[in-house]
Order: C-alpha cells, then sequence, then structure tokens
C-alpha cells in the first residue's frame, strides 16, 4: 500500500477554514442581533421554547466583545475616556455596557418574580445578553460616533451633546434619546415574551429596574467617583440628576 509523504500530503488551507468559520460567525451574530431588534417579543419567546437560535447567549456576547468591543475601545480615545491605566478601570471601561444590561437584567427579573413570573433568573440574564450585545451595542457605536461628529463640529469634552452649536445639537440630541428609548423598548418587549406577561407588567418591571440601576450608575459617578465616562448611553439618578449619559 502506498502511503503519502510528507512532501506529497496535503496541506490544509487553514486561512480559507478561518475565514469561513469568521463569516459564519458574523453571519450568525447580525442574524440574532436583527432578529430581536424586529421581533424581540418572538425571539425571547423562540429562544425559551428551545427554538434554534444561531449563537447562544455567551457565543453572542463574546462575538459582541471581540467585533464591537475593539470599535468602541477605537473611539472612545478621541472622547477623552478616562486615561487611568489601572487594569480594572479598563475592563470596566470595555464590559460596561454589557454589565450595565445585565444588571437591568437582574432587576427587571427580581420585579417580574415579586409579580407572579416563574421564569428562571439565566432567562433574564440571557435576554439582556442579546439586547446588551446586540441593538444596545449598535446604539453605543452610534452615539460615540455622533460624540466623535460633534467634537469637529466645535463641542466641548466636557458636555459633548450640550454645546454643540447651531441646530444641529438638537438632531443629535433627538437621535441619542431616542435611541437610548428604543433600546428600552426592545428589552422590556423581549421580557414580555420571556416571561409570558403584558406588555404593561414588562414596561413597568423594566422602569423599576432603570432607576435601581440608575442609583447605581449614579453612585459610581457621584459618590465614588470611578474615574470612567463609561461611553455608552445609560441612566442616572442621582438627585438632583436624572439624565441619560454616555
Amino acid at each position: 500500500m502506498l502511503r503519502a509523504t510528507p512532501e506529497s500530503a496535503e496541506i490544509p488551507d487553514w486561512v480559507a477554514d478561518a475565514v469561513y468559520k469568521l463569516w459564519e460567525e458574523l453571519r450568525q451574530f447580525f442574524r440574532a442581533a436583527w432578529s430581536i431588534s424586529r421581533r424581540p417579543a418572538g425571539f425571547a419567546d423562540n429562544w425559551a421554547q428551545g427554538g434554534m437560535v444561531s449563537l447562544n447567549p455567551l457565543g453572542f456576547l463574546a462575538t459582541s466583545l471581540a467585533f464591537l468591543g475593539v470599535l468602541l475601545q477605537s473611539i472612545r480615545p478621541l472622547l477623552g475616556s478616562s486615561n487611568d491605566d489601572r487594569l480594572w478601570i479598563q475592563l470596566l471601561d470595555f464590559l460596561s455596557p454589557y454589565l450595565y444590561y445585565i444588571l437591568l437584567g437582574l432587576a427587571a427579573h427580581m420585579a417580574l418574580r415579586l409579580s407572579g413570573s416563574r421564569r428562571p433568573l439565566r432567562g433574564s440574564v440571557a435576554i439582556a445578553l442579546y439586547v446588551g450585545g446586540g441593538p444596545a451595542a449598535a446604539l453605543t457605536v452610534l452615539t460615540l460616533g455622533m460624540a466623535v461628529l460633534a467634537l469637529a463640529l466645535g463641542a466641548e469634552h466636557e458636555a459633548v451633546f450640550r454645546t454643540i452649536p447651531g441646530w444641529s445639537r438638537w438632531l443629535v440630541t433627538s437621535v441619542f434619546l431616542g435611541g437610548f428609548v428604543a433600546v428600552q423598548l426592545v428589552l422590556a418587549r423581549a421580557l414580555k415574551g420571556l416571561h409570558a406577561v403584558s406588555f404593561a407588567r414588562s414596561i413597568m418591571a423594566l422602569m423599576v429596574a432603570l432607576v435601581a440601576v440608575g442609583l447605581f450608575t449614579g453612585a459610581c459617578h457621584y459618590v465614588w467617583h470611578i474615574p470612567t465616562n463609561f461611553g455608552f448611553p445609560h441612566l442616572v439618578v442621582w438627585p438632583p440628576h436624572f439624565l441619560v449619559w454616555y
């Protein structure tokens, strides 16, 4: 029997294989992100019933971190974000958009449990990961892109959107606030589908969660003075402050 020698053996085309797997991962990621953005309640219900979802929550998060996270870290230096070189601050800058939505999912889950839902906690966390890694991450990229444009138009680093000259200030602020509200509605509808409750109950639970997590982020800004701007749209509640910050 003839055996292939090392010289004659075919070398695997690892480059083409890597490109194909990268393309497949990106395709599955954007399919899931589009699905939860377009039909959040249906997506969540389908996932809860064991339906076919292209990426599981951790896989979806990992892809978002790998592709969108790098983009976020590239834009933030243009905005004068934290220059603190401590490892935990750098990790907080990188992970904060996702941690914020995990906290929202946890708080909303507790509110829904108190109102009678019996879905497990891991379900709410999973939906928070899908929303935080998909539509919320896209809003973060859009927001930071608008902030870079605002600085180019003459805005100040300390209050970018409030100091944009001319009518463009109102346009950018409307897109920023409208986008934040839209993402919260996606999360509320996804929680509705997961927990099989009315939209009124899911939106009330999310409102409670936004205030609770907003108090925490307010303490981060005004009490603990964590040296980071976070760099994504989030609600801050710390009297007398009640605002959507980035």
